[in-house]
């Protein structure tokens, strides 16, 4: 059964509660927000030693963010930290532009792990999401920058157990529930896998599985899965969470992003909208055993003071397209070397950084495949008319051998 991608609710809660602060709520949440901060600051180790960032609004800057799935670190007793990044995002703020830009990876991506050389794993292929399992933060970061050609200056990872509770803080979210449709059929209620079922234990995953292999396997339906209909409602944190996390409507994964952006604007309106003391001390102690960073405070604080909270606000976002695959029995995406030579060069872009002319060693769908890839692929980049429209199949049989984690995934 595949693993599904997390959602993730990126730094928008982190600079829009420092907003809040920087408004003038009150001394001692600024502290009680700093001290929250501070536990979250984890320090990276990368292929190379990096230099400090000076974050000044003259120049742009870059951060990787990540949603762990911690499901399978928590079933073998380990801690929350030692799932995968199931969900990767980088992200590049550029005042000059006055924009963000954001470009989501397929989270089956086939690349060459990168990361410092005393790490075993360097070098080999593999899923883009299995960098946190084999060198957190700093291995996902290397990975990410050798495949765009591109500095990244810091890391958000989110740990995606926290985010029900999260909601549960800000008092819940209405939400106008959208599920698309399935052939003609528009889904008006829907079974949505209950992404708490996992974590409990109520299924052998860190996936809830679908109602047919439910049924199949006799389990407790109702414990599993939960009926969320459509239209406009209010919903509590294990709703939101479920319903961002749907993709089996016809528009399978993008629609389930709509769903993530929809939930995050959500929450980062229902943040501002907070007076309560209270209500912010749970929200710091949320996102502080919850969320790690090389951003410290003294970073934080120059990106409120520095950027306008209306950069994180509009936003560019791109998705990298992929193309279903199988090698030796695992199912992977490969990604056209076009669009990826595209992505590069507009996030290089952003970055104030000249173009490439060529791709430099990279997996591609036409260098593993060796076929000619679908024409039907796109980043939606802006003034691009095509649809993203990537593949999930895996029909493609590449006979290559690679080095995975755990068996098929």
């Amino acid at each position: 059964m595949s693993r599904k991608k997390k959602i993730i609710i990126v730094v928008l809660s982190i600079f829009t509660v420092l907003e809040i602060v920087a408004a003038g709520v009150g001394f001692k949440i600024y502290l009680d927000a700093k001290k929250a901060m501070d536990g979250t600051f984890v320090q990276v180790k990368r292929k190379l030693k990096q230099k400090e960032k000076v974050i000044l609004a003259t120049e742009p800057f870059s951060v990787l963010l990540l949603g762990i799935d911690s499901g399978e670190g928590l079933e073998r007793g380990s801690g929350k930290w030692d799932g995968r990044a199931d969900s990767m995002m980088l992200v590049t703020v550029n005042q000059k532009k006055k924009q963000t830009a954001v470009l989501s990876f397929p989270r089956d991506l086939y690349v060459v792990l990168d990361g410092p050389d005393d790490n075993e794993y360097k070098g080999v292929k593999d899923k883009i999401n299995h960098a946190f399992a084999r060198g957190k933060e700093g291995m996902s970061m290397d990975t990410v920058a050798k495949l765009m050609d591109i500095k990244i200056d810091y890391v958000i990872a989110i740990n995606m157990i926290g985010f029900p509770e999260l909601v549960d803080d800000v008092g819940g979210l209405t939400i106008d529930a959208k599920f698309g449709t399935v052939g003609d059929k528009h889904l008006d209620r829907v079974p949505v896998p209950d992404d708490l079922a996992a974590i409990k234990g109520l299924v052998p995953s860190d996936e809830p599985m679908r109602s047919w292999e439910a049924q199949r396997y006799g389990y407790n339906f109702d414990a599993i899965f939960q009926w969320i209909s459509k239209g406009k409602q209010k919903m509590d944190g294990r709703t939101a969470t479920n319903y961002a996390r749907y993709r089996h409507g016809d528009d399978g994964t993008y629609g389930r992003d709509a769903r993530q952006r929809q939930v995050s604007q959500e929450l980062v309106e229902k943040l501002f909208s907070i007076n309560s003391f209270a209500k912010y001390k749970k929200i710091f102690k949320t996102i502080s055993g919850n969320v790690r960073t090389n951003l410290g405070w003294s970073d934080l604080e120059r990106i409120r003071k520095t950027y306008p909270l209306s950069l994180f606000k509009h936003v560019v976002s791109l998705q990298l397209p992929g193309v279903g695959g199988m090698i030796d029995g695992i199912s992977y995406q490969f990604v056209p070397k076009d669009p990826l030579l595209k992505a590069q060069n507009y996030m290089r872009e952003q970055m104030e950084l000249p173009a490439n002319a060529t791709l430099e060693k990279q997996l591609t769908y036409e260098s593993v495949t060796g076929l000619k890839a679908p024409e039907d692929l796109s980043l939606n980049l802006p003034g691009e008319k095509k649809k993203i429209k990537t593949s999930e199949s895996s029909s493609s049989v590449v006979d290559e051998k690679t080095e995975t984690t755990n068996g098929n995934e």
